[in-house]
């Protein structure tokens, strides 16, 4: 009885007219609905996004009666809801990298952030020096963290690029030396496949790429070469322009079919499923009321059926509704974390390691108390 006593909703976006006409009559046929434009009959040539409303059991054989009728597009519409119901309720999540992985069977994963930049919006300089960049690596380990994720470039809004040969020269000499000292996985922050490729040979694991691996398309097949980890975040633009009047017709949509493609992009390539992460990409192109929804509607994504990996540390979305500047919103971070992981986020990318694992593992426990333990 499971299946029929969970509501689901599906959103199908751009389906044309005629399409979205039968898909809603096979939705009542089978005891469900769907909400389509009321432009849907009178406007055959035209497009229109489709909410599927029912049961799992009755949206899982949806696709049996859509791929009988071999017109309209149906028996793709078909293989697609097949697709994203099979991904929508997945057993168990998990983010693997090489011969290791991260399950979230007892709460999300915590990455702490190491900057080796001037320029970072937070902390840049801090950790400029290789001797200050290891001894907060060995910190962030200490306090908790369960990946350390490294990066020479920053991409906060206007930031300049720096050449591949500059990146490596600030971030390898780091990785080796925290690779040495600590056994949690490390993560490289980089769009750039010679930096990556430095990096792993360094001793990282995961591929972060703020461009989701289309800045520089030899990433893919490195990835899937490696068998690294890949985190990949949805971003409007570049750095440099990126918050010059973002918009969106639908935010949340646009942002969730963008990973989905790319995801599957990199899984065409050749990486596998369980080595992807998506990431929302907050603050990357968008406007604070975008960055806003996005985190009230993280089970939208974590949908997609991959971890979702977040970074809200200290970020300007906090400061523009509280006033604070970034050494001031370490509460903003918190609470904000702490909801994303009540929705489904998994990894969450911090600069304050040991408040944030506190935060979210109280917050995955009201979400899954049957979890909890006492000490």
């Amino acid at each position: 009885m499971k299946e029929k006593g969970v509501m689901a909703l599906l959103k199908i976006s751009s389906v044309r007219n005629p399409s979205a006409n039968i898909i809603k009559q096979a939705m009542l046929s089978l005891g469900g609905d769907a909400a389509i434009s009321k432009w849907a009959l009178m406007r055959p040539g035209e497009h229109s996004d489709i909410v599927l409303i029912g049961t799992l059991a009755q949206i899982k054989k949806l696709p049996e009666k859509l791929q009988k009728q071999d017109y309209f597009g149906l028996p793709r519409i078909a293989g697609l809801i097949r697709e994203r119901i099979s991904e929508k309720c997945p057993e168990a999540r998990e983010f693997r990298f090489g011969r290791k992985k991260i399950t979230f069977e007892k709460g999300p994963a915590v990455m702490g952030v190491l900057n080796v930049t001037p320029d970072s919006f937070y902390d840049g300089g801090r950790y400029f020096s290789v001797e200050a960049a290891v001894a907060h690596a060995l910190k962030l380990a200490a306090e908790g963290a369960d990946i350390l994720d490294i990066g020479g470039e920053s991409t906060r809004p206007g930031s300049k690029a720096v050449s591949p040969n500059e990146e490596i020269s600030r971030i390898i000499p780091v990785i080796k030396k925290v690779r040495q000292r600590v056994a949690i996985p490390i993560s490289v922050d980089t769009r750039r496949y010679k930096v990556a490729a430095a990096a792993l040979k360094a001793g990282a694991s995961i591929i972060n790429d703020v461009s989701a691996m289309t800045f520089d398309k030899r990433m893919a097949s490195l990835a899937a070469q490696s068998g690294a980890g890949c985190i990949i975040m949805h971003m409007k633009g570049r750095p440099e322009t990126m918050q010059v009047n973002p918009s969106y017709s639908d935010t949340v949509g646009e942002i969730a079919e963008f990973l989905h493609l790319r995801a599957s992009a990199l899984a065409q390539a050749g990486v596998k499923k369980s080595c992807i992460s998506v990431d929302p990409g907050i603050g990357f192109g968008k406007t604070v009321k975008d960055n806003y929804a996005i985190l009230n509607h993280i089970d939208e994504i974590a949908a997609l059926g991959y971890p979702v990996t977040l970074g809200l540390s200290r970020k300007s979305f906090i400061g523009r509704v509280t006033g604070e500047s970034a050494g001031f919103r370490l509460p903003g971070s918190i609470a904000a974390e702490a909801v994303a992981v009540f929705l489904g986020a998994n990894i969450i990318r911090a600069h304050d390691v040991a408040e944030t694992r506190q935060a979210v593992k109280i917050a995955w426990l009201i979400r899954n108390y049957n979890g909890v333990k006492e000490r």
